[in-house]
């Protein structure tokens, strides 16, 4: 089974201060395009990075807003309110819930911190990856 922290096709991450790609100022968001044995190749880049040079994009409201998530009092809400997400503030991460149709309550299912564990989570939940346009996605005013 996937696990929220893996790395997978499709999944948005950026590079440490040593990678390639920061020194020579490439883009911020890299969608992996394909995992080799060290190292991913990415849509945006004609180079491969070290994975150790990869890290987690910290997920923040507008990059829920550009999955299509609904915010409601503080609240994200995605899929016809399936998916539910609320920011703790003390723990510093989001805390990822399912809508229980059966019973009308929400269950709790993880804690995330980053966009590609956003990413994963959705996948296991639904084996679809969440859809977005990188242009999108990328900007802090959606």
């Amino acid at each position: 089974m996937i696990k929220s922290k893996d790395l997978r096709l499709g999944n948005l991450v950026t590079v440490g201060k040593d990678a390639v790609s920061f020194t020579k100022g490439g883009p911020v968001v890299l969608e992996i395009l394909e995992l080799k044995e060290k190292t991913a190749a990415f849509r945006q880049l004609d180079h491969c990075e070290y994975y150790k040079d990869l890290k987690g994009i910290r997920l923040e409201a507008f990059h829920l807003l550009a999955f299509d998530f609904i915010e409601t009092k503080g609240e994200y809400y995605f899929n016809d309110f399936e998916i539910k997400l609320k920011y703790n503030p003390v723990m510093k991460v989001w805390v990822v819930f399912f809508h229980d149709f059966n019973h009308q309550v929400f269950i709790h299912l993880t804690a995330i911190k980053s966009v590609h564990e956003l990413q994963n989570v959705y996948y296991a939940l639904f084996s679809d990856d969440l859809k977005y346009e990188y242009k999108r996605f990328t900007q802090k005013t959606i």
